[in-house]
């Protein structure tokens, strides 16, 4: 993965590993316009996630992670529905629009929900915790750092005993 679209959720989550500084030197990190808003609102707010926020538009705003404005935006408004939203769909259409390979999102039911478009332009969707794998498997993060960033993750995105958490350790067993 040397390139992934990444919506809220996954940037918020690679954030709050404490790893976005790592992540974005070593992958080329790209957002749609709508990630770029839902991320604004959340800095409005004073809590982990809205600092989190406030340090990826940071990264946004040096360039460290590209915000690609999508040319057709009318399929992805036709993607949003009861279980994609629109950062969601835009980072779809970008993803399919530039042929970026990998999408990072956070939301089980979208994930699934946009699997079925994605296979057939080659897109793979994938978690947050694929990034931190990613640079492991690099040799760019030592296992036992990153190992700590996720369960850092897990702890700040209150994943415990959750399905994310589940696919975590999932992902920890193949480095």
């Amino acid at each position: 993965m040397k390139k992934a679209v990444a919506d809220t959720s996954a940037l918020i989550s690679i954030a709050l590993s404490g790893k976005l500084p790592e992540v974005v030197e070593n992958i080329g990190l790209f957002a749609p316009k709508a990630v770029k808003l839902e991320i604004a609102e959340m800095a409005g707010y004073d809590d982990i996630e809205g600092g989190a926020a406030k340090n990826i538009l940071n990264f946004i705003k040096n360039k460290k992670i590209s915000l690609i404005e999508i040319k057709n935006e009318k399929n992805a408004r036709d993607l949003t529905g009861k279980s994609i939203d629109q950062g969601e769909a835009e980072c779809f259409e970008l993803a399919a629009e530039e042929k970026i390979g990998t999408i990072l999102m956070d939301d089980v039911n979208a994930a699934y929900r946009i699997t079925g478009l994605a296979k057939p332009k080659n897109i793979s969707i994938k978690i947050s915790t694929a990034a931190i794998v990613e640079l492991i498997k690099q040799e760019k993060l030592a296992k036992k750092q990153g190992i700590f960033a996720l369960q850092k993750m897990v702890k700040n995105r209150q994943w415990e005993k959750g399905i994310l958490e589940f696919l975590i350790k999932k992902y920890v067993k193949e480095i």
